[in-house]
């Protein structure tokens, strides 16, 4: 009887290289991570995950397909432009910052652990990066939508929504990319609450709320922010930040109606 022939397993550099560089951007990953910058460091593992060989034996197995090397190499190249994008805009705003201007010293204070941080209110500007902030109303709803015919279009908190006017300028240099993530709801729980965009989007008039888009230099965008909240909560702090890819942020105090 013929032996079976037995499949031999290469061993070559791009092998080696890709499992080198999957550990290194792992680790490197869970640097940036426990650093702060959370969604940098995610992206920084999710470069390791496509690099380590193991990915395409587990797609393939599983799922039946398999990223090719060339294809994966031109992803983890656009997730680290992605990467050096959202660094240099972070570096940017940072520089232009007020923190970092004598004459404006007074204007606005980052928020830094174990630092005395100054405490903003309705109607007040501040600078955060590129963007000028300013929270020009609070209103609350247990809904946010229309009525068509018998039905009901729209969403419904699980607490209650509490909506944010703002307005935001960008006063850089260049086009800015602004988005609903960069603002936070602190209750006195230190509880954080995210915007729920899927609210925001059925506000009246169409359009008015402030969600992921593209701000150019000079524009000032008024808009809305909507978070679903426990009910009762009537003081929170409204922290700010001026990019995805910073842990600096500033603090406007409200009392919710």
């Amino acid at each position: 009887m013929a032996e079976k022939s037995k499949e031999v397993k290469k061993i070559t550099a791009g092998l080696i290289f890709s499992w080198i560089f999957g550990v290194l951007f792992f680790f490197a990953g869970l640097g940036v991570i426990v650093q702060g910058a959370i969604i940098m460091g995610l992206l920084v593992m999710l470069c390791s995950i496509l690099i380590i060989p193991l990915t395409n034996k587990f797609t393939k197995e599983k799922m039946d397909f398999e990223i090719s090397g060339g294809v994966k190499w031109i992803l983890v190249i656009l997730i680290f432009i992605f990467i050096a994008i959202g660094a240099s805009s972070n570096k940017n705003s940072t520089t232009n910052s007020p923190s970092n201007n004598a004459a404006n010293q007074q204007a606005i204070t980052p928020t830094q652990p174990n630092q005395n941080t100054k405490t903003y209110g309705i109607g007040d500007s501040l600078v955060a990066g590129d963007f000028t902030w300013k929270i020009t109303d609070v209103s609350t709803t247990t809904e946010i939508g229309q009525n068509i015919g018998d039905t009901f279009i729209g969403e419904k908190a699980n607490g209650v929504f509490v909506i944010l006017s703002v307005e935001v300028k960008n006063t850089g240099k260049s086009a800015k990319y602004l988005s609903d993530s960069y603002i936070k709801l602190i209750d006195d729980q230190n509880r954080e609450f995210s915007a729920s965009t899927a609210a925001a989007i059925y506000m009246q008039p169409q359009g008015s709320a402030l969600m992921f888009e593209q701000l150019n230099p000079g524009i000032t965008k008024n808009g809305k922010v909507v978070f679903d909240v426990p009910q009762g909560l009537k003081v929170a702090n409204v922290k700010i930040t001026s990019s995805l890819f910073t842990t600096e942020s500033y603090t406007i105090k409200i009392n919710i109606p």
